[in-house]
């Protein structure tokens, strides 16, 4: 890859650039709203997981997956976009 300075360009004749040459590339916007809801969703996990560790001890797998899936769900939802959205953006 060459340097942008070497060559004269700027930031805005780059993104520029891209957004020509790339025109499938609107989802972009979206990849820092991604890391947040992956945050959000492993903070979800984590805390479904603690949830049931200290507050709740005497359930077993199946109680603690029909009290808690709408977390699990909603966590792993997060963490698997933010991963097809980070492919996506490497491909």
């Amino acid at each position: 890859m060459s340097n942008t300075a070497e060559e004269g360009l700027t930031r805005s004749d780059l993104t520029r650039r891209d957004k020509s040459t790339y025109p499938q590339s609107w989802w972009i916007g979206f990849l820092p709203s991604a890391d947040v809801a992956a945050v959000a969703g492993a903070t979800l996990l984590f805390g479904a997981c603690a949830y049931r560790r200290i507050w709740h001890p005497q359930w077993s797998g199946g109680e603690a997956l029909a009290a808690l899936w709408p977390f699990y769900a909603i966590g792993g939802g997060a963490i698997f976009v933010r991963w097809l959205l980070s492919r996506r953006a490497t491909q």
